[in-house]
């Protein structure tokens, strides 16, 4: 398991993951998606291993390898700006982009900075959701009786902050601030609208 060809049993199970776009014998591909997403937890200083198996990924099945390369390939695409472009899982370059005159380099520069900053400025909003999030739980924890909250309050709190536009995005970063899953975070949901 997890080294050559996966079998079509392993096949099947990894084709159930969200985060997988498509498998054969000898490769996988993994959704943009969940390219990001690794990205964001290892920068947050995950490891690439945990990172996998918190996204409900056999680890035996992949083997370490693969997951090695992956993190590999995905940070250099990530660093370049090019994270989940067709060129870069292909790992080629465009003809367009080799005979790139010195303006075009400088103005692909110039977008690579740009969206470098957005992805700052999305970090930035969800550690500001996290501070507001463990304010208001250690505010709470102070009025109630100093022990933890209840985790229902605990999602009553992130609900409440995820429903300020700029922190919409932030719910999985929020529960696992918390520490608690993104599962008991929409069931939480799920009661709440059921209640009403």
């Amino acid at each position: 398991m997890g080294r050559g060809n996966f079998t079509k049993e392993e096949m099947e199970i990894l084709l159930r993951n969200p985060y997988v776009s498509d498998v054969n014998e000898k490769s996988i591909s993994y959704s943009t998606e969940f390219k990001f997403l690794f990205m964001e937890e290892y920068i947050e200083g995950k490891r690439p291993t945990q990172i996998f198996h918190d996204a409900g990924f056999d680890i035996k099945i992949l083997g370490s390898k693969r997951i090695e390369r992956a993190c590999a390939r995905w940070k250099e695409s990530y660093q370049s700006g090019t994270l989940g472009e067709r060129s870069a899982v292909l790992g080629k370059i465009s003809p367009q982009e080799d005979s790139a005159t010195p303006s075009e380099k400088m103005e692909s520069g110039k977008k690579y900075t740009i969206d470098r900053c957005r992805q700052q400025e999305e970090i930035i909003k969800k550690l500001r959701a996290e501070i507001q999030l463990l304010r208001r739980v250690y505010e709470r924890e102070q009025e109630e009786t100093g022990q933890s909250l209840p985790r229902t309050e605990v999602c009553r709190i992130i609900e409440g902050i995820a429903q300020q536009e700029e922190y919409r995005r932030c719910i999985s970063h929020l529960c696992r601030a918390a520490g608690i899953s993104r599962n008991t975070f929409y069931e939480y949901r799920r009661n709440d609208a059921v209640g009403e």
